[in-house]
């Protein structure tokens, strides 16, 4: 991991933090300025605004992060691999287990 991977991982974690993302069940990483995010998108059961209705992150905050994530600098690409979630032509819609 080169010293640009190691800044745009740093952001990342940064970001996903400032959004209430719990990354214990995320693992993401960078390498040649890609950013992986593999395993389950969810929001902590403690974040602020979340009532307890909420079945927890919408399509709508899931492009709001890849947007976010893209604006890293020295980002190439982002690459999902959820298990929760997937992108298609109308946006973002969670995975049916």
């Amino acid at each position: 991991m080169g010293a640009s991977d190691f800044k745009i991982t740093s952001d990342v974690r940064r970001i996903l933090t400032k959004k209430w993302i719990n990354t214990k069940k995320l693992r993401f990483s960078s390498v040649g300025g890609v950013i992986y995010l593999r395993g389950d998108l969810d929001v902590l059961y403690n974040a602020p605004n979340r009532d307890s209705e909420s079945a927890g992150m919408t399509g709508t905050q899931v492009g709001d992060l890849e947007r976010a994530l893209r604006r890293v600098p020295n980002v190439k690409r982002v690459s999902f691999q959820l298990n929760n979630w997937e992108k298609r032509a109308e946006g973002w819609r969670r995975k049916i287990l």
